[in-house]
């Protein structure tokens, strides 16, 4: 596992590991990175800083979802593979 800091956000990623990450984990642990994007942007002016370093936070963590789901299906497919052989 690593520990990824995006601003004042930190999370845990879970990379090269034998026991894989599902959807519901990998949501329960960007939880407080999403509420502090939530805060920014509720409680902040428009463009402020802290609602640019939002965007950027979402902007990553899209990244790492397309990541995690690109991995996923491959797993999957590796998966079904040897059930269909």
């Amino acid at each position: 596992m690593h520990r990824q800091r995006i601003g004042s956000c930190s999370f845990v990623t879970q990379a090269h590991s034998s026991r894989p990450m599902t959807i519901d984990n990998r949501c329960r642990e960007q939880q407080k990175v999403a509420d502090r994007m939530f805060m920014d942007f509720k409680y902040t002016s428009p463009g402020s800083t802290e609602q640019l370093q939002a965007l950027k936070t979402l902007s990553f963590l899209l990244g790492m979802w397309g990541d995690f789901l690109g991995h996923e299906v491959k797993r999957m497919d590796a998966a079904s593979s040897l059930t269909s052989a």
